[in-house]
């Protein structure tokens, strides 16, 4: 078997969201649908792309192994630090291919000693279709579920996003991975996705709300895909102004939560990454207008045309945000 080639140990500290003062590599960019890969380190976010400025870029303060494939996983490494993709074009049984995929992925991880997953970011063609328990968002949380429930030793879980694409997007899941154990952080406005009542599913989503590692100057917090989800129901079901204000509301009450596990509050002007998944396109300039009156700074953000998980959703937002310590 190849292998990923580390590079020095503690690479974990030099992890970036904002090219170093000093210059660096980067980790990785991640590349929307459609657009040319350039380099090794590219990884790719299988939706339309409607606005961002430039790809979104992982930073280093020194080089970065070089991408390897093995046994079709892709992946790229920086000492305690893993990012890996894997991709499964037959989707027709979401369960089997998200039980098969999450298996190989955390073969891969155990066979590299990268003992602990930050986060996941799923992305499943026509994730509404179906219905009841046959819903193929559903089948995909079974899936996963198994692979977990083989795999892992229920210490935590780790955060995530999951969205839909179009028929031609397939299964791709992204695996950040680590060899220290990350903070886990649940939102007190919102029931944990895996203590979700029976109507959402046969599994509930396996993920948590936030979690953190530690990069040398305090933490980076990754935040899951967040909706308009209060308790465990879906607000503003018609309303995209409603539905986004409301996400807002759980980000900063993630952000309460984090001030007290961290002992530092993040802020939305700290160095990070946004990304926002729009059900309908036409929604984007609303949105955009909405986020930068809240404090988001734009040029920090990427707009994806994506489906949302359960169907009354318009609107979702994940992001990585460093949190300094005061």
């Amino acid at each position: 078997m190849s292998s990923v080639e580390p590079i020095k140990p503690g690479a974990l500290s030099a992890l970036r969201l904002t090219v170093p003062a000093g210059g660096g590599e980067h980790l990785a960019r991640f590349r929307s649908a459609g657009a040319e890969r350039t380099g090794t380190r590219d990884f790719l976010l299988p939706l339309e792309l409607l606005e961002g400025h430039g790809p979104e870029t992982w930073w280093l303060g020194e080089d970065a192994a070089p991408r390897t494939t093995v046994a079709g996983v892709q992946a790229v490494a920086a000492g305690d630090l893993l990012l890996c993709e894997a991709f499964e074009a037959d989707t027709r049984d979401p369960r089997k291919a998200a039980r098969a995929l999450y298996v190989r992925l955390f073969e891969f991880l155990q066979a590299h000693d990268y003992g602990h997953v930050v986060k996941g970011w799923n992305y499943l063609a026509d994730i509404n279709q179906g219905h009841g328990d046959t819903e193929r968002y559903k089948q995909f949380c079974l899936g996963r579920g198994e692979a977990l429930d083989a795999a892992w030793n229920h210490e935590y879980l780790p955060a995530g996003t999951g969205v839909g694409g179009g028929p031609d997007t397939g299964l791709r899941v992204t695996l950040l991975a680590s060899r220290q154990a990350p903070r886990v952080i649940e939102n007190p406005r919102q029931v944990s996705a895996f203590r979700y009542p029976r109507q959402y599913g046969p599994q509930s989503p396996s993920f948590s709300r936030a979690t953190t590692i530690g990069n040398g100057r305090g933490e980076l917090l990754f935040i899951s895909g967040t909706a308009a989800i209060v308790g465990h129901d879906s607000l503003h079901a018609a309303s995209i102004e409603g539905q986004v204000g409301e996400t807002l509301r759980n980000w900063q009450s993630l952000f309460d939560a984090c001030e007290r596990q961290c002992g530092a509050r993040p802020s939305l002007a700290n160095e990070a990454w946004y990304r926002v998944y729009l059900r309908h396109p036409e929604h984007l300039d609303i949105t955009r207008e909405l986020l930068g009156v809240n404090g988001l700074p734009l040029e920090r953000v990427h707009f994806y045309r994506a489906d949302i998980c359960r169907r009354e959703l318009l609107f979702e937002l994940d992001g990585i945000i460093g949190v300094r310590p005061a």
